[in-house]
């Protein structure tokens, strides 16, 4: 019995409610039969999903979203591919995602206090304010990258005061792997972390600058490039056009947010109950300025904080909370100018177009504030009944952020979805067509449970309009824009003339598919774009198209569509439908295709039906190797009339300058030949993997002994 009661007292019960609270209001997340997407966190059918690990597809350049793109979230590999192993959209989901971030939302801001020192009551309530706060919770519902690495952020922070109090290989290994970890997410909001990071350093290192700190430092930045190099090779080494075309976006959501939505950490659609999916800015809740009043409370109390250590992580995060509200206030006064200023001028900076990300800083300084606060509040008020009297007040109020998670009037994530048996079935029609590959566009734009995958890459039209780089673009004679969303004749018009009939099958696109019009729970398309009925009406005037009885499904089927890779004897698509050839390939990975090119005689074009991007390459199977190729047609490379990828490929100038293992001659004169077609940075990725990967071996390997040895030790 005795036995029993030790280890019940060893228990943290505030540790064990937290977790149980967490559970219960994100109940929908541990249930193994929810399906679970909304808005910008989409579904991927579980066949998708297995191609992360199958064929490596979300590593350099993305294939099955629109006409191909490079990747400029390929920090996020490991987690795709982990959720490729598992093979599973909801289990992958759950163990990637949902469960860490239900429990380390609770925990991670708990043992960060505890380390402090705070009082474990003060700690509970720190934990409650952190992980209820309206900015996680609107995150959790849409953007669950960003909220893993808001959860993250305190354990990060956690180990970091652990190598300024005890540095070890162990501890540094710990943080830089949790910050790697946390880039692995989403690297924008590390850079807020690091931001944080820095503030705080400034103050806790204020005064220990010596050669020793200095080494330190350098191993950790060693031991970040190492752990990283998988992400940080080939974004240094490719075509930065895509980066740019992020960084040159222009700021948004001006009237949306101000420093009194900041001061009460009042994410602006806070609704106190159903998720609003428009962009409008509502009251702030009276309640939620329970959290800064306390927090600010604690800022009289610093002046006579007796612990050295302790006062300067007080004054940092003050610090770090002026500088989240004047961020997070965006472009109101006071100082509307600065978030602009910086935005122009500051490297990086533009990568923000909004402030919504800053208020995980204001979070984080909150809940330094807040708990320092209560802390001496408890000590001041020294009569137990008053005390818990004011707990239990608080308590409550912290809660009042939950019910919508407990009611699950929210929506979006926190409640399951149906299936309608109309994309049950479109999958399957997808995935038993006997074509080896094709294109699906969907109108306006593409649903959430639409199949899609390497071999039936989805395009969104209504994507297509506004990006500059597609042909779609540059030939649609109604401006795109907002203005013109609900005009059905901007996605029609394209594709009723010759022109845009030649569009249409060098898109490689075998159907045209317009949405159900389903309940707002699931996707509001209809009525959102406009009248359904309306688009149905137009593309049944193109009289090309051959429309298919879907139910509730509306499917046009284009019979004349050009494979993704074709050769022909015209070096541009657009100038006529002269004849083509197809050529065997064979879809190894989004990055790399195999090809197989017979009774080549004489000058002729290879065309890829891809975004162009200047990384292409075309190599000699014989000659590929996974970390360096010869690219033998580099100078032959161009952007055609529908800028995709061409190549002129000259059968005499391969006979002139390669040796005959590369390929073979038919008594006729002509050759047959294997090449690969390549995107080159992918060589670089590969490169980074290895040294990431025997890094990361290298650290748990060091840990695995170091608990091995202290546990031999306690033994002995």
């Amino acid at each position: 019995m005795a036995k029993y009661n030790g280890f019940f007292k060893r228990i943290d019960w505030y540790v064990v409610f937290l977790i149980f609270l967490a559970i219960l209001t994100h109940i929908a997340w541990f249930n193994p039969k929810s399906l679970l997407f909304f808005l910008d966190w989409k579904y991927l059918p579980d066949s998708t999903v297995g191609e992360f690990f199958l064929n490596l597809s979300r590593t350099i350049w993305i294939h099955s979203y629109g006409l191909g793109s490079a990747n400029i979230q390929n920090y996020m590999f490991p987690f795709f591919y982990i959720w490729g192993v598992i093979g599973s959209y909801s289990l992958g989901m759950n163990l990637i995602f949902l469960w860490p971030i239900a429990i380390l939302s609770v925990l991670s801001p708990y043992y960060l206090l505890k380390y402090l020192k705070f009082e474990k009551s003060v700690c509970f309530l720190g934990s409650l304010m952190f992980a209820f706060n309206t900015y996680l919770i609107m995150r959790t519902n849409a953007h669950l990258t960003i909220a893993m690495v808001n959860v993250l952020t305190p354990l990060i922070i956690l180990f970091f005061f652990k190598i300024k109090d005890d540095f070890n290989l162990k501890n540094s290994s710990i943080f830089m792997f949790l910050f790697t970890l946390g880039i692995i997410y989403e690297l924008r909001i590390m850079l807020i972390v690091s931001f944080i990071l820095f503030i705080v350093g400034l103050f806790i290192f204020c005064g220990n600058l010596n050669r020793g700190l200095i080494k330190r430092g350098i191993m950790l930045i060693l031991l970040f490039l190492l752990l990283n190099s998988f992400w940080i090779l080939p974004t240094a080494f490719s075509d930065k056009t895509q980066i740019t075309s992020v960084i040159d976006r222009n700021l948004w959501g001006q009237n949306l947010f101000d420093l009194l939505h900041a001061l009460a950490l009042s994410e602006y659609h806070w609704s106190s109950g159903e998720y609003i999916q428009e962009f409008i800015k509502t009251p702030i809740k009276i309640y939620l300025w329970l959290v800064p009043i306390i927090s600010f409370l604690g800022l009289l109390f610093i002046k006579n904080e007796k612990d050295l250590k302790r006062k300067r992580i007080l004054i940092a995060f003050s610090l770090v909370l002026l500088i989240g509200l004047l961020l997070s206030k965006f472009v109101s006064p006071p100082f509307h100018n600065l978030y602009s200023f910086l935005f122009n001028n500051l490297l990086g900076f533009s990568i923000f177009r909004e402030p919504s990300k800053f208020y995980l800083i204001v979070s984080i300084a909150y809940l330094i504030l807040f708990s320092y606060s209560l802390q001496h509040m408890s000590k001041f008020l020294k009569k137990s009944y008053i005390n818990t009297t004011l707990f239990l007040i608080i308590f409550l109020l912290l809660l009042i952020n939950s019910i919508p998670l407990f009611t699950k009037n929210i929506g979006g994530l926190y409640v399951s979805q149906n299936e309608p048996s109309e994309y049950k079935l479109l999958s399957e029609k997808m995935i038993n067509d006997s074509d080896y590959h094709f294109r699906t566009i969907w109108v306006p734009f593409y649903h959430q449970l639409g199949y899609f995958s390497i071999y039936r890459p989805k395009i969104s039209l209504w994507d297509e309009l506004n990006d500059p780089k597609s042909i779609i673009y540059n030939t649609t004679q109604i401006k795109p824009g907002i203005s013109n969303f609900k005009n059905v004749k901007l996605y029609s018009n394209i594709f009723l003339s010759d022109n845009g009939r030649r569009i249409l099958n060098n898109l490689n696109v075998k159907y045209i598919i317009v949405p159900m019009q389903l309940p707002e729970s699931l996707e509001k398309i209809f009525p959102y774009a406009g009248d359904r009925k309306e688009y149905v009406k137009e593309f049944d005037k193109i009289s090309y198209l051959k429309k298919i009885d879907f139910g509730n499904l509306t499917i046009y089927e284009n019979q004349n569509y050009k494979p993704l890779i074709l050769i022909s004897e015209n070096p541009n698509l657009l100038s006529d439908d002269s004849a083509y050839l197809n050529i065997n390939f064979e879809i190894k990975n989004p990055s790399k295709y195999l090809l197989k090119i017979g009774n080549l005689s004489e000058t002729t074009y290879l065309h890829f039906m891809e975004s162009y991007n200047p990384g292409w390459q075309i190599i000699f199977l014989k000659s590929y190797a996974p970390f360096y190729n010869n690219d033998i047609l580099d100078e032959t490379h161009y952007k055609n009339d529908m800028l995709f990828n061409s190549w002129t490929i000259d059968p005499q100038y391969i006979k002139d300058n390669y040796s005959e293992k590369y390929y073979t001659e038919n008594p006729d004169g002509s050759i047959n030949v294997e090449m690969v077609l390549y995107f080159k940075p992918q060589s670089y990725f590969y490169l980074g993997l290895l040294i990431s990967g025997v890094t990361l071996l290298g650290c748990v390997g060091y840990l695995v002994w170091d608990w091995l040895t202290k546990r031999r030790n306690k033994r002995f």
